[in-house]
């Protein structure tokens, strides 16, 4: 019997062991953590489902693969100067030259990804119309960008011809004129002044000038005509040159034979100017050795006489040094009287029939009516009484 004992108390002993080893699987238990006996089963008689304990497991982090780029366009026209246009284009896409422009005559380029411009001249036709498209096109696009370029040749419609003729300025015979003339050709348009000469015009705006010769101490008139090749009427302008005097010149002395001079006088008459006459509307003055009257509407003139330094006198006469000598005229040259002496005048009395001059070094004096007549060549010393106006300016 007590050999029984002993063998049974060494397997329990092992067996012991063995749940203490782990050697027998662990009891199960429902949710609530008690072992499914009878009392914790379900009204089927089902042990409840086990539930284990999670366990954390490391998820790896997934690699990315970078995305290719959307193949895209665009494209415009920044400007075009007749047959030559400059582009702005931008392409999106994969590789070194994604895009290519094909400028529509068989040239173009490959482009790479990015933005920039271009510039390209077209041929024409000449007189017409001429088109051209420009494509931009990028691998894997869906679609191309175009614009179309349009070249006009087409002649312009001519213009109506016309003319137009107006004065802007006129001093005496001298006009200045503007001229405008529409036309076709070189010289559409033609000007006569209406006194003999005329001129070519090409279209366009100019500014002209013509002297007119004229009736002296009279009236006379001109008109200038512009035409215009195929314009329905041509342009005029009427000119008047009118030389009559406004303060009449008086009638100038008349040689008097064998009259003597004068007796000379201390009387004030005038005090003369040089070159201005005595109501202050003329003025006399040398254009290379000419004598020119310029009136005080500033109408000017020749005078027809040679000599310098001229003086109006008191009557009106004009005193001049001539390389014949002192000569006495009139604004219009209606006569002309020779002094007979040479110098350079340096007085007028004060009646205006003596001149006081300096010939050789020496003063002296002469009578308005030259030296032929009586005593009108002498000495200073013989007119001591007299005293002359200095001459103004």
């Amino acid at each position: 019997m007590n050999r029984k004992k002993f063998i049974a108390a060494r397997i329990f002993l092992a067996i012991a062991i063995l749940f203490a080893s782990g050697f027998f699987p662990q009891p199960v238990f429902a949710d609530d953590g008690k072992d499914c006996q009878e009392e914790n089963r379900d009204s089927e008689g089902e042990c409840p489902t086990p539930t284990s304990e999670p366990t954390d497991t490391a998820t790896p982090t997934p690699t990315e693969t970078p995305e290719e780029p959307e193949a895209s366009c665009k494209l415009s026209i920044s400007s075009q100067d007749f047959n030559v246009v400059e582009i702005s284009f931008g392409v999106s896409g994969s590789g070194d030259y994604p895009g290519h422009i094909d400028w529509g005559d068989e040239s173009g380029f490959d482009v790479s990804s990015g933005s920039g411009q271009a510039g390209h001249g077209y041929a024409y036709n000449s007189g017409g119309v001429t088109e051209w498209t420009i494509v931009l096109t990028v691998v894997g696009g869906n679609s191309p960008c175009k614009e179309t370029v349009t070249i006009d040749d087409t002649p312009l419609p001519s213009p109506e011809a016309a003319c137009a003729l107006t004065a802007t300025d006129q001093k005496f015979n001298v006009l200045r004129v503007k001229a405008s003339v529409i036309g076709q050709g070189d010289y559409p348009g033609h000007l006569s002044w209406g006194d003999g000469p005329s001129v070519d015009l090409a279209s366009g705006e100019v500014d002209l000038e013509h002297g007119y010769s004229y009736n002296v101490g009279g009236e006379i008139s001109y008109t200038a005509i512009l035409v215009v090749d195929g314009a329905p009427a041509p342009c005029s302008l009427s000119v008047v040159i009118d030389d009559s005097p406004e303060n009449p010149n008086p009638t100038p002395e008349k040689d008097r034979g064998s009259e003597p001079s004068p007796t000379p006088s201390t009387v004030y008459s005038s005090n003369p100017t040089k070159g201005v006459s005595p109501n202050g509307w003329y003025r006399v003055e040398t254009r290379d050795g000419e004598l020119w009257v310029i009136e005080g509407s500033g109408r000017e003139y020749p005078v027809g006489v040679e000599g310098e330094n001229p003086i109006f006198l008191a009557d009106w006469t004009i005193l001049v040094e001539s390389e014949d000598g002192l000569i006495l005229t009139d604004r219009l040259a209606t006569f002309v009287r020779h002094l007979g002496v040479s110098g350079k005048v340096s007085g007028i009395s004060h009646d205006g029939k003596w001149i006081n001059y300096v010939e050789n070094g020496q003063n002296m004096v002469v009578s308005i009516h030259g030296s032929s007549y009586g005593q009108g060549l002498a000495g200073e010393g013989i007119f001591s009484s007299m005293s002359f106006s200095p001459l103004g300016p």
